[in-house]
């Protein structure tokens, strides 16, 4: 475990009761809000220049996690957990662990681990950029569709027993069940000679490498 926790920062309208809460507010499923990575906002119906002021907007509660998050936190709004309308963030840590949260109030609705028994985050692989530790580090994937109740898409790094693992998981968006018999080991290989290479293909290997774009839905792939 990391020594110390890392938290999430909620900005919005100071409110002790919101009424806008469960309004239609804009969904965001991938990096970026959407597929040509735009981050663009072109539907926002709360936020204006005249209420967006020092007296009514700032930092509303944090949510303390257990690793770094280098992946975008996600959102849905009107998520039906327990039988109620939620809107929700979902954060992903390079301890491997995703997170569910209330976007309103801070309540944590789940928080499920990607390591296997035996487990843990992979090592910085002496890379500088994502240390201590490598877990989670390519912001997930949400399809609000798939599965029963809509399903979030994960990459997480991990080593046990001197190996190392690289899988996708498909996570229950309110429950964080794995589903579709997941998760699923990433495996490629390509022709050539170069590093890794066995009769005449590259061949991946997931201690050399790690997922750092964010996921993408096209087509349903």
């Amino acid at each position: 475990m990391l020594k110390h926790c890392f938290k999430i920062a909620v900005f919005g309208f100071l409110l002790a009761a919101c009424s806008l809460c469960l309004l239609a507010q804009v969904n965001v499923y991938t990096w970026h809000n959407d597929n040509a990575r735009t981050g663009q906002n072109l539907r926002e119906g709360i936020l204006a220049s005249g209420n967006v002021k020092s007296a009514t907007f700032g930092l509303l509660f944090q949510f303390p996690v257990d690793g770094k998050v280098d992946a975008q936190p996600l959102y849905v709004s009107a998520l039906t957990i327990n039988g109620h309308p939620r809107n929700v963030i979902f954060a992903a840590t390079e301890h491997d662990t995703v997170y569910a949260f209330d976007a309103d109030n801070g309540t944590q609705y789940w928080k499920v681990s990607m390591l296997r028994s035996g487990e843990t985050p992979s090592d910085d692989r002496g890379c500088g950029q994502v240390t201590p530790e490598i877990g989670v580090t390519a912001t997930p994937l949400i399809s609000p569709t798939a599965g029963a109740h809509g399903t979030i898409y994960v990459v997480a790094m991990s080593k046990g027993s001197g190996n190392y693992y690289q899988r996708i998981h498909a996570l229950d968006m309110t429950t964080g069940a794995e589903q579709f018999g997941g998760p699923v080991a990433v495996q490629a290989s390509y022709p050539g000679s170069g590093d890794n290479s066995h009769n005449g293909r590259v061949i991946f290997d997931p201690k050399q490498y790690k997922e750092r774009p964010g996921l993408l839905l096209v087509n349903g792939i």
